[in-house]
């Protein structure tokens, strides 16, 4: 996850990650009307993760999927118009 804490003036950023295999570039397009991931956390066991989103108007989303699959009914979703 790469966290940016404003719209980028470039479009599209170029991202490059660099490991011991080598590195890895890509593009990315950022729509500043589409939601956006602003944190992450985790509960200390590890079984429960807490994904705050930030969408204009508060929107809460309809629908949870993880790695292709639908988990909506394992999750609670909340909606905050601040």
């Amino acid at each position: 996850m790469v966290r940016l804490r404003s719209v980028p003036v470039t479009q599209p950023v170029s991202v490059g990650v660099t490991t011991s295999a080598g590195t890895v570039n890509t593009n990315v397009t950022v729509d500043a009307s589409t939601p956006v991931l602003a944190s992450v956390g985790f509960a200390t066991n590890r079984m429960t993760v807490y994904l705050h989103w930030r969408h204009p108007g508060g929107v809460a989303p309809t629908s949870v999927w993880l790695n292709g699959t639908n988990v909506t009914s394992l999750t609670t979703t909340v909606g905050d118009p601040r």
